[in-house]
């Protein structure tokens, strides 16, 4: 497809024959209320028996975005790139140690793998000799990519 060309746009590859297409709209609904609604008709159709797949077109993605306060991290001396050297610190793959038995070893590792923003907010950061709560230096909140990828 060229670049710059617009949406929607749907799989036509040999295989996949779409039998209908249906547009889910809700004045007065946030896009998280109408995603879970879809979820939930998808859910509901996949149970019928002569339905295959259900595929979403034009779906948004979610993001967290970790936004910091330029007075903030100037009134506490803080360059952003230690922060942000900090955060991917704590959030790495770091070796733990091997689980030795006589039949195998199994290598094992602390996962940073965050997965909300409460836990983002709650990383304890060391940044400058000094000990913060990311949720000290920034403000965390997840939100759609804008503008919505198609």
């Amino acid at each position: 497809m060229p670049q710059g060309t617009v949406g929607p746009f749907f799989n036509d590859e040999f295989g996949d024959t779409y039998i209908a297409i249906y547009a889910l709209s809700g004045d007065g609904y946030s896009y998280a209320q109408l995603k879970q609604y879809a979820d939930n008709i998808r859910k509901r159709m996949l149970q019928l028996g002569d339905v295959e797949k259900v595929d979403f077109f034009g779906k948004q993605d979610e993001k967290i975005f970790i936004e910091f306060s330029d007075a903030k991290l100037a009134n506490l001396k803080l360059d952003l790139r230690e922060v942000a050297v900090a955060i991917q610190a704590q959030n790495a793959l770091a070796p733990a140690g091997t689980l030795v038995s006589n039949s195998f070893n199994i290598s094992l590792c602390v996962t940073g793998g965050l997965k909300s923003e409460t836990e983002l907010n709650n990383l304890p950061l060391r940044v400058a000799n000094q000990n913060f709560r990311l949720g000290d230096l920034a403000t965390v909140r997840r939100a759609y990519v804008a503008p919505p990828h198609v």
